[in-house]
């Protein structure tokens, strides 16, 4: 007699653990504590073995029904269903393992050492990996990563040129060209990442060159007349912003650095004598 729902669920547990059957091997197994668990037991290389597909009512009659359909269509191939589920099992976590995302996570942990604390940050944006816990105040909103978590939870060999364009393609709406451009060339070495240690084949974002628009640079022409010089000099000298400001333009002419490593000097790095 085939089960029903109501059958299932007027099984009462008793001392010992029993099976109801189903049909054809599967079968609810009711345990002492009231578990109603769903088996399918079989015969592969004339050995029996069993294999579970869930408990009841989370996975329902029907989808155990399902379930054991597809683990006869299995067994029929004479692979054992108990060993096709490891295989999928094994096969998940080692897609899991090699995704865009867990990939480009190992190739950051690389390359971190050898990286100023800003071009960390950028990375970590680039490439959509997580902010380090001391990266910004908690106060502060974090800046949401360019690419998206569908792009990095997808196994690297899965991904193609159309996926690459199209997480560039949002960053270059914007008018972004430039950051577009750096995440490219961040994704291209994490490609080339896992081709060296044989996770890929081959690096997509060299099919998308010229797919992107150029980033046009506005040539900034230096002063090397003395007049030119000394009017920038007194303009500079007149400038009645802040004083951090002011200060930082009046030292600028006389350390000849650029602005970032101006902005971050620290007193130690000064030899007074």
């Amino acid at each position: 007699m085939a089960l029903t729902e109501f059958r299932i669920k007027a099984l009462r547990p008793r001392a010992t653990l029993y099976r109801v059957a189903d049909g054809k091997g599967l079968c609810v197994e009711v345990t002492p504590s009231g578990s109603k668990l769903w088996r399918y037991r079989y015969r592969h290389a004339n050995k029996a073995t069993m294999v579970s597909f869930g408990a009841w009512p989370e996975v329902s009659l029907a989808a155990a029904r399902e379930r054991h359909m597809e683990a006869r269509a299995v067994l029929r191939l004479g692979v054992a269903p108990a060993a096709e589920r490891q295989a999928t099992k094994t096969r998940a976590v080692h897609a899991a393992a090699n995704t865009f995302g867990a990939i480009a996570l190992e190739w950051f942990g690389k390359q971190v050492a050898g990286m100023a604390q800003a071009t960390q940050k950028k990375a970590r944006l680039h490439l959509g990996l997580p902010h380090a816990k001391e990266a910004m105040p908690n106060r502060l909103p974090r800046q949401r990563p360019l690419i998206p978590p569908t792009f990095s939870l997808r196994p690297i060999r899965d991904l193609g040129p159309v996926d690459v364009l199209a997480v560039l393609r949002p960053v270059e709406t914007k008018g972004h060209m430039e950051t577009a451009h750096r995440m490219q060339q961040r994704i291209s070495q994490v490609f080339r990442y896992a081709i060296a240690t044989g996770r890929a084949e081959r690096d997509p974002t060299t099919d998308i060159r010229g797919a992107l628009a150029p980033v046009v640079s506005t040539s900034r022409a230096a002063l090397t007349n003395p007049l030119d010089i000394s009017r920038l000099l007194r303009a500079l000298e007149g400038y009645e912003g802040k004083p951090a400001t002011r200060a930082a333009l009046r030292l600028s002419p006389l350390l000849f650095v650029r602005p970032g490593e101006l902005r971050a000097m620290e007193w130690v790095e000064i030899d007074w004598d």
